[in-house]
């Protein structure tokens, strides 16, 4: 095959791919012929008749050998960073570019150029890819029948060439367009059973119309190919077109050439390949997870949102650095960040919360492409809250004991509370608090009491579901509650009396008889009292409230 090398200005976008970028920066000073420069901070070389070796940070390289150039010669190197590409030079089949200067500068011997592995692909060292050039002439890209092979740490591909342009290659690795399909092709019939299969192979390796890709900042899809074979041969000369898709307004146009064998080979085919993109909204997919949950009316419970972003399937199609936005569209609750990064895996997360009833509709929103054709991409989903189950359980205990022959009257108010955990059928204790507000006075005027002490404690309990009821029953494990009675009744006559006053007592009444059956409602409550005598001289007197969710009943 002849291949043609034509000049040109490359930026180039491979919707496919990530390209890395390093600017190139010239040496403030001059550079003496064959000095070369590897650190990554300039890629410029001045050579003479004994060759040398440029390179830039990225492993994009010239070696250009002994003899190649007969009077000293400026070369440069940089790989081509996507963000520098603009979108009319943008292409999803050529990838891995590296920029060559000056352009169409001609070698006497082959020059030896390394590309980065910037597609996004994984290649093993041997496999061979096609060297494409671009043809500003023409704004095409052309495929070469020079190989790109990739090198042993998989990370680069050598070619060889004999003078300077923009230099890139088939992204894929996959596509062998210059398979020599057309050979002794020599009437119609052969020709266009020859041009079907060449389609075929190419839409494959494409994707097929409807292939989505991304390209900068825009996702697009394949809308139609249209394809030129100009074909010559001593049997059979003709030009055909041909049409894959549905016809569409283009987006982007991206225009690709192909040639196989010469004149003098006897036969020659040049393919023209026209590609319509249209610009179209990326892959959203937004997910919570639970979507469906009860919360208590003292605390929120949260859910995880998770919006998925990718255009296309292949390696570059995720949006990385962009942000998406997560809406509350209706109902209670809101999302926290409001705008979150996609990550590299294509994923933006966030945190649901809520402490209310209701259906809640939430909406991930995504804008690309607004510098060729603004675009949002939307997702929803919902979240139900259906019932409002609480997740403690209180209890209000008063004891009260004394009478007009006691020497003194005790009263307590108790508060209780239980943290449970209720799951289908099953509901756990996983935590209480308890706290006394006693008091005691004493009946005779000659004494009081003094260092009242009533501990805070930790109660436990026993919560059965049947149903949308709940059997509690508290047990209060309370710590002894003390107090000194001291009394002076003059000429010495002293009392100055600890006294372990009623723990036991109190914490018998609670165990005995604090219990019984709240709805599963908010504010739900029952109630109770009663007497006790421990002995004539102990009559006890009680209420109590067990309270659900709330410390108190409406």
């Amino acid at each position: 095959m002849k291949t043609r090398y034509y000049p040109f200005v490359l930026f180039l976008f491979l919707s496919s791919i990530t390209l890395f970028f390093m600017t190139c920066s010239k040496n403030e000073g001059p550079v003496e012929p064959g000095q070369n420069n590897t650190g990554g901070s300039s890629s410029q070389l001045t050579i003479g008749s004994s060759g040398g070796k440029v390179e830039d940070s990225y492993g994009a390289s010239i070696n250009v050998p002994s003899g190649a150039v007969s009077s000293n010669l400026t070369i440069s190197v940089r790989t081509v960073h996507a963000d520098s590409i603009p979108p009319e030079l943008q292409s999803a089949i050529v990838g891995n570019i590296i920029e060559c200067l000056p352009h169409g500068a001609e070698f006497l011997q082959p020059v030896t150029i390394v590309l980065p592995v910037t597609s996004g692909f994984t290649y093993q060292a041997g496999d061979t890819l096609n060297l494409y050039i671009y043809n500003a002439d023409s704004s095409a890209w052309e495929m070469t029948t020079i190989p790109a092979i990739v090198t042993a740490d998989g990370q680069h591909l050598q070619a060889s060439v004999t003078h300077f342009t923009d230099y890139g290659t088939n992204s894929s690795g996959g596509y062998n367009g210059g398979g020599h399909g057309f050979d002794n092709v020599n009437h119609s019939i052969d020709l266009s059973v020859a041009i079907d299969g060449w389609i075929g192979q190419y839409m494959r390796s494409l994707g097929g119309i409807g292939t989505k890709k991304r390209m900068l900042d825009c996702c697009m899809t394949l809308a139609n190919a249209w394809f030129e074979f100009r074909y010559s041969s001593p049997g059979y000369n003709a030009t055909i077109t041909k049409v894959e898709g549905d016809q569409a307004s283009c987006d982007k146009m991206e225009n690709l050439n192909f040639s196989e064998g010469t004149p003098s080979d006897g036969y020659h085919i040049n393919i023209r390949v026209r590609l319509c993109w249209v610009v179209c909204n990326p892959d959203l997919n937004l997910s919570i997870s639970p979507s469906h949950f009860m919360v208590p009316d003292d605390r929120g419970k949260t859910a995880d949102v998770s919006a998925s972003v990718s255009c296309g399937n292949g390696p570059g199609g995720t949006f990385s650095g962009h942000s998406v936005k997560f809406v509350v569209a209706s109902g209670p609750g809101r999302v926290d960040p409001p705008f979150a990064k996609i990550n590299s895996s294509g994923t933006a997360s966030g945190t649901y919360t809520v402490e209310t009833r209701g259906t809640s509709n939430i909406r991930a929103e995504l804008e690309t492409c607004q510098t060729t054709e603004p675009t949002t991409a939307t997702a929803s989903a919902n979240v139900v809250v259906d019932t409002l189950i609480p997740d403690h359980i209180y209890a209000n205990v008063t004891i009260h004991h004394g009478g007009s022959d006691m020497p003194w009257t005790f009263d307590d108010r108790v508060e209780m509370m239980l943290t449970i955990s209720i799951e289908d059928e099953n509901v756990t204790v996983t935590g209480g608090e308890g706290s006394h507000y006693a008091t005691c006075t004493s009946n005779d005027s000659e004494c009081s009491i003094i260092n009242l002490s009533a501990p805070d404690f930790t109660p436990t309990g026993n919560v059965t579901k049947n149903g949308n009821s709940l059997y509690v029953e508290f047990n209060p494990n309370l710590a002894s509650i003390n107090f000194t009675y001291y009394c002076d009744f003059g000429d010495g006559d002293v009392i100055n009396s600890p006294v372990p006053a009623y723990g036991y007592m109190v914490s018998t009444i609670i165990a005995q008889n604090v219990k019984g059956t709240i709805n599963m409602e908010l504010g739900s409550f029952v109630t109770g009292s009663g007497s006790e005598s421990f002995g004539e001289d102990l009559p006890i007197s009680y209420e109590f409230e067990i309270v659900y969710g709330t410390r108190t009943h409406p």
